[in-house]
């Protein structure tokens, strides 16, 4: 786990984004309760713009949440963690990603992040996340 005094002002980190298959995506719009076809249906989604189908937005930016738990520990988000994120291109099914975080800030005990999201060198989504990292976890 990554402590305050670890990190420096540009640094940066770098992970794969799992796997994207059309069985993840239902999955995805079955657990929450979102069935629209662009995400489930690849007959349809066949005929529109995009060609096939796409993951769900927030199927591909929860990764963000369990990778900043996993790099500074569950009760740094839990401390009151703030995420925002915009949404910038589609991924399809089978598409590689590829998660990015960057040291924006390192204040008395907290930490922006600037999130990026990749599929090769189509931007996804950009973000910022804002973590307290008190004595605990500094």
């Amino acid at each position: 786990m990554l402590k305050l005094r670890d990190l420096t002002v540009g640094q940066s980190f770098e992970r794969p984004g799992p796997e994207l298959t059309q069985a993840r995506f239902i999955a995805f719009g079955q657990l929450h309760g979102t069935d629209a076809p662009i995400h489930t249906d690849p007959d349809y989604a066949a005929k529109t713009p995009f060609g096939g189908t796409i993951a769900h937005g927030m199927m591909i930016l929860a990764v963000f949440e369990s990778w900043l738990c996993s790099l500074f520990g569950s009760t740094a988000w839990d401390r009151g963690g703030s995420f925002q994120s915009k949404l910038l291109n589609v991924v399809k099914a089978g598409e590689p990603t590829t998660y990015r975080i960057k040291v924006k800030t390192c204040a008395t005990d907290t930490v922006t992040l600037a999130l990026t999201l990749h599929s090769g060198d189509r931007l996804l989504a950009i973000g910022e996340a804002r973590l307290r990292l008190d004595l605990e976890t500094a």
